[in-house]
């Protein structure tokens, strides 16, 4: 499978900031990260198995907002020390949901070669990957590998 482009960004600066060999895996899902407590957030959820109840829940913006808002809000306030990792504008308007005090937030652009700055900040160069380590050392450069 081809690996998307924003990963290939993603593991670039994880290389530069951790000095980790640029990993190879076979598949490019990162729902591992999320189930370790590390979530990319990038504006929606989506369902990627399912493109129709993609199209069918996300045609409605408020809904979609508001489902994501609220997401997030239960999620930071159930759970303890997730790691978000916020990509861009869109995803930006959801930070007030989160609970910054019980968990780490880094916003940033997304890494795609056009939509790269938020508020003044590029994915390279937002340090992610040192923040996240420092907030947890569990996430060294192993926890990243995907299999």
């Amino acid at each position: 499978t081809t690996r998307p482009y924003e990963l290939t960004r993603f593991y670039k600066e994880l290389n530069k900031q951790l000095g980790t060999a640029y990993p190879k895996s076979k598949h490019w899902d990162t729902s591992l990260w999320a189930q370790r407590g590390v979530l990319l957030w990038n504006a929606y959820p989506l369902y990627p198995k399912d493109k129709t109840a993609n199209k069918y829940l996300w045609s409605d913006k408020l809904y979609a907002a508001t489902f994501t808002y609220v997401l997030l809000r239960t999620l930071s306030r159930r759970r303890q020390g997730i790691v978000y990792l916020v990509f861009g504008g869109s995803a930006g308007k959801f930070l007030p949901a989160i609970d910054h005090d019980r968990n780490l937030v880094v916003a940033c652009g997304f890494p795609s070669r056009l939509l790269q700055r938020y508020k003044g900040l590029s994915f390279p160069g937002s340090d992610f990957f040192l923040k996240a380590q420092k907030y947890n050392p569990e996430l060294n450069s192993e926890f990243w590998r995907l299999p």
